[in-house]
């Protein structure tokens, strides 16, 4: 069965799961915070970084599924904001290491084991799941992205050749469903450039946009001043006002790097106050139409805004920036240029995790990041909730953290959810 396309983006997200005999032992009810932020925290062994592997092997593809057949458990279930449920069944026949799909979304039940397809090459069995609930159950996985960010310590692409410090750098960013997934065009390359050069392809295209935009704007500029030279508005203090947000919507831009500083110097309140009112109506048109050309930026100006703000945050003695040619650099604060691949290991990694999280989710996305503290100082692991938070209401996604540091979660327990053991003990996270 070949797999659907997916739409440019879900209206579904996920607000509850559920695992019941994990390991044969450990049962677990995740509600996801409405902040769209869920830590989970809890002692080792209890299946937090599995419970993020089997989400995402759930919501991937027919292979995810066998990966997730592998792991005993006995019912994995995901509730959707429209309240439908997906429900994986593990352990059925016609072999033990299989899985189940179940589909209820609140009008109708519909159950089918599929069909079983022998892989005599992988000695291994693969779901084709038929019918409507096939079909159904292939659409909502598929229709619900999600992004799995294994811990740092697993992400390298060839231990061999590159030091613990630096894995995982040097893997592409690629991939659907797993960081880390991707053509071989890519591989040896260092992730924070394939970050900068998406940052520059949006910058390019949204230039394209003003641009494009401006050009149309300014064809019909005369047009306008004569159609309208007696409908606009030319009170001097509204006037002053308009010129006042396109000069410091122009200086916002100038100072992400998103458009060239022309050195232009803007007019002064005495200027205004001395012109006539048909050159007020026409500056009235002109700052509307500035304003109208900048829109395009707007949502691009804010992740940037965002990803600089939040990196800058927790540099030492450098500071990253977007140069409007050049795209995105790294200075020391005596302004001495560095390669992105000279920032520190845990920069770079902090650098691609914001990166991603801001420019290659789509809205509703489920990020699951495992143990993101790996490597980082207790600083950047007090700082992390707080960017995490402002991302994902930026972005529009939903991210769980499973991790061990106290320092994490810090003061907001209201966001943490604690996976006990058999024994219902938990570690506590504000210890």
């Amino acid at each position: 069965m070949s797999e659907p396309s997916q739409p440019a983006e879900s209206q579904r997200r996920v607000v509850k799961i559920e695992v019941t005999k994990l390991f044969n032992q450990f049962n677990h009810v995740i509600e996801l915070k409405p902040e769209r932020v869920t830590v989970l925290h809890g002692p080792n062994g209890v299946g937090k970084t599995k419970l993020l592997e089997m989400v995402s092997w759930l919501l991937g593809t027919d292979e995810d599924l066998m990966k997730l057949a592998k792991v005993p458990f006995e019912r994995l279930t995901l509730t959707f904001s429209d309240e439908t449920t997906l429900e994986a069944i593990g352990g059925v026949a016609p072999v033990r290491e299989a899985v189940m799909l179940r589909l209820q979304n609140g009008k109708i039940g519909l159950l089918d084991r599929g069909t079983w397809r022998r892989d005599s090459f992988a000695n291994q069995y693969y779901v084709g799941i038929t019918a409507d609930l096939g079909r159904e159950a292939l659409e909502l996985r598929y229709s619900t992205d999600s992004f799995l960010i294994p811990t740092q310590r697993l992400l390298a692409s060839d231990q061999n050749q590159h030091d613990g410090e630096t894995a995982g750098l040097l893997t592409p960013i690629q991939g659907n469903h797993e960081l880390g997934k991707a053509g071989s065009n890519t591989v040896g390359r260092f992730r924070v450039y394939a970050i900068a050069d998406q940052l520059m392809e949006l910058v390019t295209d949204t230039r394209y946009e003003y641009f494009h935009r401006s050009i149309w704007i300014d064809a019909s500029f005369p047009r306008r001043i004569i159609t309208g030279r007696n409908n606009q508005s030319w009170d001097r203090q509204l006037v002053k006002q308009s010129l006042h947000q396109v000069e410091l919507a122009g200086t916002r831009l100038m100072s992400l790097g998103l458009i060239e500083d022309f050195n232009e110097r803007p007019l002064v309140q005495t200027e205004i106050e001395s012109l006539d009112e048909v050159s007020c109506r026409i500056l009235s048109v002109y700052a509307a139409d500035a304003i109208n050309k900048f829109q395009p930026f707007e949502k691009l100006a804010l992740l940037i805004e965002l990803l600089l703000g939040v990196m800058n945050s927790q540099l030492r003695h450098k500071q990253l920036r977007l140069d409007p040619k050049a795209g995105l650099v790294a200075e020391m604060k005596g302004g001495e240029r560095l390669r992105l691949d000279e920032l520190s290991a845990g920069e770079q990694h902090l650098l691609v995790l914001y990166g991603d999280l801001l420019l290659n989710m789509r809205r509703n996305t489920l990020v699951l990041i495992d143990e993101p503290e790996l490597g980082w100082h207790v600083t950047w692991q007090k700082r992390f909730l707080d960017h995490l938070l402002k991302i994902a209401e930026t972005a529009q996604i939903d991210v769980i953290v499973a991790t061990h540091s106290p320092f994490i979660l810090g003061s907001r327990l209201d966001l943490g959810v604690a996976l006990a053991d058999d024994e219902g003990s938990v570690d506590e996270a504000q210890d």
